[in-house]
């Protein structure tokens, strides 16, 4: 009787205590905790700051200052209804742009990377490459910035001046060449060649872009520091840069946008058909207005009108 009772016992315990783990997982899990996902997903985050599929995006870290000359000196009033950078009279919201689109795309990636990595592996490399790119293109533009101080959950940071951040911003590219140096000898990496818009994996020639990247750096310092800028660039060369259209990194996805910019410029106000090629072809009666126009609907005649 005793024997059946001690097994009757333990059967119990052990109903008892696989019923205490049943379902563990889910009773000890916060429904609300994000899911951890690859550092590597984080990667597209960040290069769609450069490789911008809308044009206000585009605009706000490129055509608006890279670009000034060529493009948003026309005379057109397309600046909230101002022709101000005609004068190089820019707008406080286009000048935030800047800094908004750059430190607010690129920063918290770029944290989580560094964070899940270690500060190791290919994938901080690119991280700590496209962090680079981001802020010689806003010290540039800017001056002083925060960047030796930027750490994670911060709200606020100190500057550096222009010559410590150029200096850390070499520091952290030969970072990241050293590491994609050491990637390029294996080739491919399969699971970057998914997320890696640019080149697919391809070590080799993100090595090339890094290389190429300060090469670009080392002349844009060399009226400053001259002996430190033409070390810098021996060594880009060295390393290997940029030479032919098939190193050039051209972005693989759109995003979503319409890939014809005739069909996104013609939302724009200021963006019409010319007058002087409407005339002619109305008097020539050309067949391919319906394919270059859309008719006026403002009179009853119709037509179209430049």
């Amino acid at each position: 009787m005793n024997k059946i009772i001690k097994y009757i016992g333990a059967s119990a315990i052990v109903c008892m205590m696989a019923g205490c783990t049943t379902n563990f997982d889910d009773f000890n899990t916060n429904p609300y905790q994000p899911s951890k996902v690859p550092a590597s997903n984080l990667l597209s985050t960040m290069f769609n700051v450069y490789a911008c599929p809308q044009q206000n995006a585009c605009q706000e870290i490129n055509c608006m200052w890279a670009s000034f000359s060529g493009q948003v000196t026309a005379t057109a009033n397309w600046s909230f209804g101002k022709n101000v950078f005609a004068y190089y009279n820019a707008s406080e919201k286009h000048n935030d742009s800047s800094w908004g689109r750059l430190y607010g795309y690129i920063y918290p990636s770029f944290f989580l990377v560094e964070n899940s990595t270690g500060k190791k592996g290919v994938i901080y490399a690119m991280a700590q490459l496209t962090r680079v790119y981001g802020m010689q293109l806003l010290t540039s533009l800017q001056g002083p910035i925060p960047y030796t101080q930027m750490k994670a959950g911060d709200t606020e940071a100190p500057y550096d001046n222009e010559q410590t951040v150029w200096h850390a911003m070499f520091d952290d590219l030969d970072n990241a060449i050293t590491i994609l140096k050491s990637a390029a000898t294996f080739g491919v990496n399969q699971d970057l060649a998914v997320v890696d818009q640019f080149y697919k994996g391809d070590c080799s020639k993100w090595l090339k872009f890094a290389n190429t990247l300060k090469l670009r750096m080392a002349i844009r310092i060399s009226g400053v520091e001259p002996e430190y800028a033409q070390t810098k660039a021996q060594e880009a060369v060295f390393g290997g840069v940029m030479e032919s259209v098939g190193d050039s990194s051209y972005d693989t996805t759109n995003g979503g946008i319409n890939e014809n910019g005739y069909a996104i410029v013609s939302g724009w106000p200021e963006v019409r058909a010319n007058a002087c090629l409407v005339s002619y072809m109305n008097g020539y009666n050309d067949p391919r207005r319906p394919a270059y126009f859309t008719p006026q609907t403002q009179t009853a005649a119709g037509g179209y009108v430049g």
